[in-house]
């Protein structure tokens, strides 16, 4: 899909961050060309917007008149993996990653499967996307999932438990320690930060807002 752009190119012009109700339906309309892919928690759709094409994620739970947009070719395991990015070029990275959920929280919504291959960094800009929200819900809502052992998830979420803001904050908590094991120097504020943010217990883990502020004053 790397040939597209994603939707939307208006994702690159403006920082529109979802469609609206009106525009989602018309492009559902009279928009889709191709199925790309289709899994258990959503498909993924080629489009027509404008004058050319564009990829649109479609998630099949609740999050269905408001589609999250990304830019972006590479995921943040894959930056970490072949990452040749300075030390505060990587602090510069885990702030706009904070970002990125902040926006997702401000949309009255929770990720709930944030992890290094559901994020995309845009590496000419440094643009940071989330995607894939089939698990997403309303805060307060169930998560779905059932009891079992994962480093990235929040273990209040695991075994039915309900989800917050801080859920998603335990699992950026878990990426911020990935990107500060690839520092030439690791950051001692960051890799503080990266431990606060997996607490065992929500209310001992910082808001995505004092992440944001940290991270600028080292940034």
């Amino acid at each position: 899909m790397s040939g597209y752009k994603t939707l939307s190119a208006m994702a690159q012009e403006s920082e529109k961050f979802v469609l609206e109700a009106e525009q989602l339906e018309e492009v559902l309309r009279s928009g889709v060309k191709e199925t790309l892919g289709e899994g258990a928690n959503g498909k993924a759709l080629l489009v027509r917007w404008g004058e050319g094409d564009a990829v649109l994620k479609l998630a099949h739970s609740g999050v269905s008149f408001e589609h999250f947009n990304f830019v972006g070719r590479n995921t943040l395991g894959k930056v970490l993996e072949n990452s040749k990015l300075s030390d505060k070029e990587l602090v510069r990275l885990s702030l706009r990653l904070c970002v990125a959920v902040q926006e997702v929280h401000d949309k009255g919504y929770i990720h709930n499967d944030l992890m290094d291959d559901n994020v995309v960094v845009d590496e000419a800009t440094g643009r940071v996307s989330i995607i894939d929200f089939g698990n997403a819900c309303r805060p307060g809502q169930n998560a779905g999932y059932s009891a079992s052992s994962n480093d990235y998830l929040a273990p209040e979420i695991l075994g039915d438990g309900t989800s917050t803001t801080a859920s998603d904050v335990f699992s950026v908590g878990f990426m911020l320690g990935q990107i500060c094991d690839e520092m030439a120097r690791p950051s001692r504020e960051l890799r503080r930060l990266a431990w606060k943010m997996q607490s065992a217990k929500p209310c001992k883990r910082p808001a995505l807002s004092a992440a944001i502020k940290r991270l600028n004053s080292c940034h």
